[in-house]
């Protein structure tokens, strides 16, 4: 019998992340716009990304016959994939989603919280978000897990580490570069630019052990046309979803991004908190949640990212009705709506045509966004180890 609670959670979310990435695997082919594709059909995205990487092919271009859709991560992601690419796909695909799941492991079981069952209760309610992200062979867990272990660093003064591990998730999604702002809170911030910088430019020039300087350049420049032709596809499940399905306004995602761009940098301007871990926490849980919920292209295996945001903000603190009621929200109408709890005609008519998905979250950011202008943090009842 298992009595250490790290270990027995370790197992058994990992035991989980196998089976889910087995039954991937194993699930037959299904039509997509006339095509047969695979339930991996990301991981075999990115793996396949190595391949044309050392190939000196375009990354972001069409290879229908491998996989649909096309590759949106950085030259570093494709390089570091290498370990993965030659495995067979059962395999690398476990593999792949046990990265995931370990280092969003480890990172929830390193918050600052008083005790094992305030992580244990966390993860409980962030489980079936994190299925989800496995089950679509996303990233998402892995770029939650290294803002999460980066702020962790940075609490321990231990700059560098965080400054990598933060820098990283820019390479694997744009939007992580948000987690840079946590250096705010610390001394040295020239020594930390310097570390920044040295991390960006690192991991942007390592494919350059696989590929020549111009045809590196070429690819930064063909993501970048990628990212571009990105921006005006869809609202996804953000703010900007909400605004356009509920009012039907249609130009409305510059302003939607404003908006979010002002509340993102209001915490910042309470210099006086500075020095509270929960304000320094809470901080993090509100940059997690703002990723996903201004974020255009959010789907539903994003939403691990603000879930957890979510999680943390309200398990870091003594419970009350308010912060209740929205936590049982985020996990209705979030976290449980893409299942099969809810009916396939719901799911479309209601949750996907109205961003529902992205709205508890949303309230969750509107109510810390009050409290960080309204709350004394010195006063608030909190669950972190040295409160």
């Amino acid at each position: 019998m298992i009595k250490n609670p790290k270990v027995f959670v370790f197992i058994l979310i990992s035991l989980i992340t196998i089976g889910l990435s087995i039954n991937s695997y194993v699930l037959p082919t299904y039509v997509n716009k006339g095509e047969f594709h695979s339930h991996y059909n990301n991981y075999l995205i990115f793996k396949g990304s190595f391949h044309h990487l050392i190939e000196q092919e375009d990354l972001y271009s069409s290879y229908p016959a491998e996989h649909f859709d096309i590759y949106k991560y950085t030259p570093t992601f494709a390089l570091l994939m290498a370990p993965l690419a030659y495995l067979p796909d059962v395999v690398g695909l476990v593999l792949w989603n046990l990265i995931n799941t370990l280092v969003f492991l480890f990172a929830i079981w390193n918050l600052p919280f008083k005790n094992d069952k305030l992580k244990i209760w966390l993860l409980g309610f962030v489980l079936v978000a994190l299925a989800s992200s496995i089950q679509n062979v996303q990233s998402n867990a892995l770029l939650t897990g290294l803002l999460i272990l980066g702020f962790g660093f940075a609490e321990k003064k231990k700059i560098l580490i965080a400054a990598l591990f933060i820098t990283f998730t820019f390479f694997i999604k744009i939007f992580g570069i948000a987690g840079l702002a946590i250096f705010i809170f610390y001394r040295y911030k020239w020594k930390t630019g310097l570390y920044v910088l040295i991390s960006f430019i690192v991991f942007a020039i390592l494919p350059l052990v696989v590929v020549p300087f111009h045809q590196l350049l070429e690819l930064y420049k063909s993501w970048l046309s990628m990212l571009q032709a990105d921006l005006s596809v869809s609202y996804g499940y953000s703010v900007a979803g909400i605004v356009s399905s509920w009012f039907g306004f249609v130009e409305v995602k510059n302003w939607v991004l404003l908006f979010g761009i002002i509340g993102f940098f209001v915490p910042f301007l309470k210099l006086q908190w500075y020095n509270s871990p929960l304000f320094r926490l809470w901080v993090l849980a509100y940059i997690l949640i703002w990723i996903v919920i201004f974020n255009h292209k959010a789907e539903s295996p994003t939403f691990i990212i603000a879930v957890t945001g979510v999680g943390i903000w309200y398990f870091s603190q003594k419970r009350n009705n308010v912060n209740l009621i929205l936590l049982l929200l985020t996990l209705l109408f979030t976290v449980l709506s893409p299942t099969d709890l809810f009916p396939i005609t719901i799911r479309i008519e209601f949750i996907r045509a109205y961003s529902i998905m992205a709205l508890p979250c949303f309230l969750v950011w509107l109510k810390m966004l009050i409290d960080f202008l309204r709350l004394d943090f010195s006063q608030v009842q909190s669950n972190m180890e040295n409160s």
